[in-house]
């Protein structure tokens, strides 16, 4: 053992103690809340277990979760698990013994629990997790003066890094020579005067957690074994191997634009200085996510940060080895470590002038410790689900105007209703077009929501025909979903273009005197004029397509020319029938140009975005060649894929990102389509982290069209689901875990201030909110949670109604949704009702019971006790019906 480096070691620790402490406290408060909160002899030990154990967060509930796993034992087997733990802590027995008792106790355990086939958790069945490092936790938390928390990578990393042998392959050998390393580590410390000063305040703070300074000695290991894992590569890209080229000055400038640096991104810069100006996104997410935010959320925004930056400042992007572009080395270095639960994980480093820039800013505004409850990001794909009544497809409008105007929920839940459905219907508007709604259903189907061949009749006028009548095609159509997206790929291309691009620009192809070079084209890409023209002069300069026989054919392609093409249009000019050479913006109003003495007199004013080119377009329009016709419609080019196009031939669109505006799509009753033939593909297009502009960014070839398709990181998908509905589908597994499920249950506390008057207008005693808090406890015992009934039922009677109006919803919406629940069980909706409270007369559930006048008399039938249940609706007329019910 090198004594040297150990000593060096514990000096570096105490130089860092500080950050340290602040990472490392919650060890010692989960000591502490064991040791006040364990009683072996609990009356409900499965209780007392989980309750002791709830402080360990990652000591035991990292990779495996064994905390989790022991504690369903627990509820499972409580005096068996109680059991294996009281021979656990049986001192008298050799500890080795003991751990390895508790291990092969607990597996049989667990082993008899699978196969009595109990119902169990997901996280249950991935096996009993239970290992050394679990039992030596459980041992420390009991007895903190006795133990060591033994972990093997850190064993194994400390033990490299201060040069000593390390044990042999068996477990229990290996916890015991770490045993002995520690004591080692112990006798050094003892002495340190300067250390226990440092650390005896945690030990006022926890007294049961530490007095015998085993924590202390953790935490030493653990910031060795860091060193010399983090030793291991260094920081990548080199500081010279790459330099983006801002200066502290200009990141001073960058740091106060708030098109840049908004104040999630201030937020997240403040918390890397306060560790030390580097960190893990899982780091991130423990210290400042608080369960909430997980490491995606601060990687996908320090990600999009960098993107923001190299818009701003066109600096250069770093390459790696197979020459992919990345962005985040514009703000960081990183390497890869191991963290805390045996891990590899990316570390992040600011950029030197990020940093010293950053430490000139006043960031004192920003509390990181109210981070999460400041500024919570609504996840890309998230479903409301629960039962009928709960608000989900209102709230479905809360979510979305939030995620537009980039406010937390809470924010826009809090205003006025009015405005927000206000703002709502204004981003629905086709002027607009960020939301859109649809509601899915058992016939929904893949070619309505992605693509799909569909018959449309084409009139005569349409196909530039000569005789008349019509005729039947076939036409490859968007479906609503593709359509939003491009839509919302679109409206960055809006932005960034400029030079008056319409919303819903159409995509025109157009053959400038046919193709290769001619005198026609080099005419109109001249600088001087910039156009575009076409011929049919014989017909003149203004034409009555009513009046006019068209002899010689064109009257559709004049017809688009002049008419149907608008202002704001792209136009891609045909070169060849695959490439083209040039894209431009339709600026000008149909003209004819009189000055101009040939056959190609018809023209627009186009302002060039690029020409000159040679570009490939055929893979883009489906492996369809251009055709001969003078112009037409490339119903399958999206402008954004002709901003791509751009991008790839004009410096000035270098600096493009589709990272602004979001979109959100709203699909109500998400559940009750054929969930897996619906979305198809899109089931892994959907993850955050295949959208377009991510960093595994993924786009998969369409069946119908054959061409690739990905969705856009600015839309957003917000689903509802009822999960009272018999006749649904079930929720796809694959589609599942790419939603963020968000419960709505009954929020009785809404119908509080809602009052029920009489007849002349006087308060009742009715309290609607207790009513339905007891309705709903019942029906959760009859049936479960899910059939529920929700508060919007009743919203509808705020601020004040009569009783009139309260029996109209339960004649007409309440009392049929439970014959519905209880398949017309008048018994049971009886006590949902508390109906037998009322007098007989006067209850809803009555009953006829069989005499010598009846007609089952006649036919000798009897009901027996049972007689014929009728509903009898004048009782809802009752105030006394409601009171009771409470």
């Amino acid at each position: 053992m090198d004594y040297v480096i150990l000593k060096q070691i514990i000096s570096d620790y105490k130089s860092n103690f500080s950050k340290i402490r602040k990472d490392e406290d919650y060890k010692w408060e989960a000591v502490q809340h064991f040791q006040e909160n364990w009683h072996i002899d609990a009356e409900n030990f499965a209780d007392m277990l989980k309750i002791s154990l709830n402080k360990t967060y990652n000591l035991l509930a990292v990779g495996s979760f064994p905390r989790d796993t022991i504690c369903e034992m627990a509820k499972l087997e409580p005096e068996k698990v109680k059991r294996i733990f009281i021979n656990l802590y049986d001192e008298k027995v050799d500890v080795l013994e003991r751990i390895k008792s508790f291990l092969d106790s607990i597996e049989s355990l667990y082993n008899a629990i699978i196969n009595s086939g109990k119902e169990v958790s997901k996280t249950f069945r991935r096996g009993c997790q239970q290992d050394a490092k679990a039992v030596t936790i459980y041992l420390f938390l009991k007895y903190p003066e006795n133990y060591y928390i033994y972990k093997w990578v850190k064993y194994r990393d400390f033990a490299d890094c201060i040069k000593t042998e390390i044990a042999s392959s068996r477990p229990l050998e290996k916890v015991k020579k770490y045993f002995e390393l520690c004591d080692v580590v112990l006798d050094c410390i003892q002495n340190d005067k300067e250390l226990l000063e440092l650390n005896s305040v945690r030990q006022r703070k926890w007294p049961k957690a530490d007095d015998k300074l085993h924590l202390l000695v953790d935490d030493i290991i653990y910031f060795g074994s860091r060193l010399n894992s983090m030793a291991v590569n260094d920081f990548i890209p080199k500081i010279k191997e790459y330099i983006p080229g801002i200066s502290v000055e200009k990141w001073l400038e960058l740091l106060h634009d708030k098109k840049v640096f908004n104040d999630t991104s201030l937020y997240i810069m403040k918390m890397f200085l306060e560790q030390d100006d580097q960190s893990t996104c899982v780091n991130l997410s423990r210290v400042y996510g608080k369960g909430v935010l997980t490491y995606n959320h601060f990687n996908a925004e320090c990600i999009a940060l960098a993107a923001r930056v190299r818009k701003a400042t066109h600096c250069i992007a770093y390459k790696n080895a197979k020459e992919e572009e990345k962005f985040w080395p514009i703000l960081f270095q990183g390497k890869n470590v191991i963290e805390d639960d045996d891990r590899k994980r990316f570390l992040w480093k600011l950029r030197p002038e990020l940093k010293e820039a950053l430490m000139k800013m006043d960031l004192s505004k920003y509390n990181t410790d109210c981070y999460v409850g400041t500024f919570e990001k609504i996840p890309e794909n998230i479903i409301l689900y629960g039962p009928p009544g709960t608000g989900k497809t209102y709230n479905a409008v809360n979510y979305a105007v939030a995620i537009i105007e980039g406010k937390s929920f809470d924010e826009i839940k809090n205003e006025n209703r009015s405005e927000v459905k206000k703002r709502f219907d204004a981003y629905k508007d086709s002027s607009n077009n960020r939301i859109e709604c649809v509601t899915f259903h058992q016939s929904y189907s893949y070619e309505e929501f992605i693509e799909g061949i569909r018959p449309i009749l084409e009139t005569a006028d349409e196909a530039d025909m000569s005789d008349s009548g019509s005729k039947l095609k076939y036409k490859l159509e968007d479906g609503v979903f593709k359509q939003f997206c491009n839509k919302a790929r679109n409206s960055e291309v809006l932005k960034e273009i400029g030079y008056g691009l319409r919303d819903n620009a159409v995509i025109w192809k157009v053959s400038l005197m046919g193709t290769g070079e001619n005198l026609v084209r080099k005419d109109c890409f001249d600088d001087a004029h910039e156009r575009i023209r076409i011929g049919w002069s014989e017909y003149g300069k203004d034409i009555d397509f009513e009046k006019c026989s068209f002899a010689v054919g064109g009257k559709a392609i004049l017809k688009q020319f002049i008419e149907t093409m608008q202002i704001g249009d792209i136009v891609f000019s045909c070169y060849s029938e695959d490439t083209i050479d040039g894209i431009g913006v339709v600026t000008g109003e149909y003209e004819w140009l009189e000055s101009i003495n040939n056959d190609y007199q018809r023209s627009r004013k186009v302002k060039w975005l690029v020409k000159g080119i040679r570009e490939n377009i055929r893979q883009l329009n489906g492996g369809i060649a251009m055709t001969l016709s003078t112009i037409y419609k490339l119903n399958r080019i999206t402008v954004a894929d002709a901003l791509e196009i751009v991008k790839k031939y004009s410096s000035n669109y270098n600096s493009f990102v589709n990272d602004n505006e979001p979109f959100v799509f709203i699909i109500d009753e998400i559940n009750r389509g054929n969930i897996s033939k619906i979305f198809g593909e899109l089931i892994t297009l959907i993850e955050p982290s295949k959208r377009i502009g991510a960093e595994e960014e993924l786009r998969m070839k369409l069946p119908y069209s054959k061409k690739e398709f990905g969705i856009p990181k600015n839309v957003y998908i917000v689903g509802t689901m009822n999960t009272a509905d018999r006749s649904i589908a079930f929720i796809d597994t694959a589609l599942r875990r790419r939603f963020t499920f968000i419960e709505m249950q009954p929020k009785v506390s809404s119908l509080e201030n809602i009052r029920i008057v009489d007849d002349e207008g006087n308060n009742t005693s009715i309290n609607l909110a207790e009513m339905l808090g007891t309705m709903n406890e019942k029906i959760e015992l009859l049936y479960d949670r899910e059939h529920t009934i929700g508060h919007a039922y009743f919203t509808c009677l705020a601020p004040k109604a009569t009783v009139t109006d309260l029996r109209y919803v339960f004649e007409f919406k309440i009392i049929p949704l439970l014959q519905e629940y209880f398949y017309d069980d008048y018994e049971k909706i009886s006590f949902v009702l508390s109906d037998k409270r009322n007098d007989e007369a006067d209850r809803l559930v009555s009953v006829k019971y069989c005499n010598d006048n009846d007609l089952l008399s006649l036919y000798n039938f009897d009901l027996g006790d049972d007689g014929i249940k009728r509903l009898n609706f004048k009782a809802l007329e009752k105030i006394t019906f409601y009171t009771n019910m409470c």
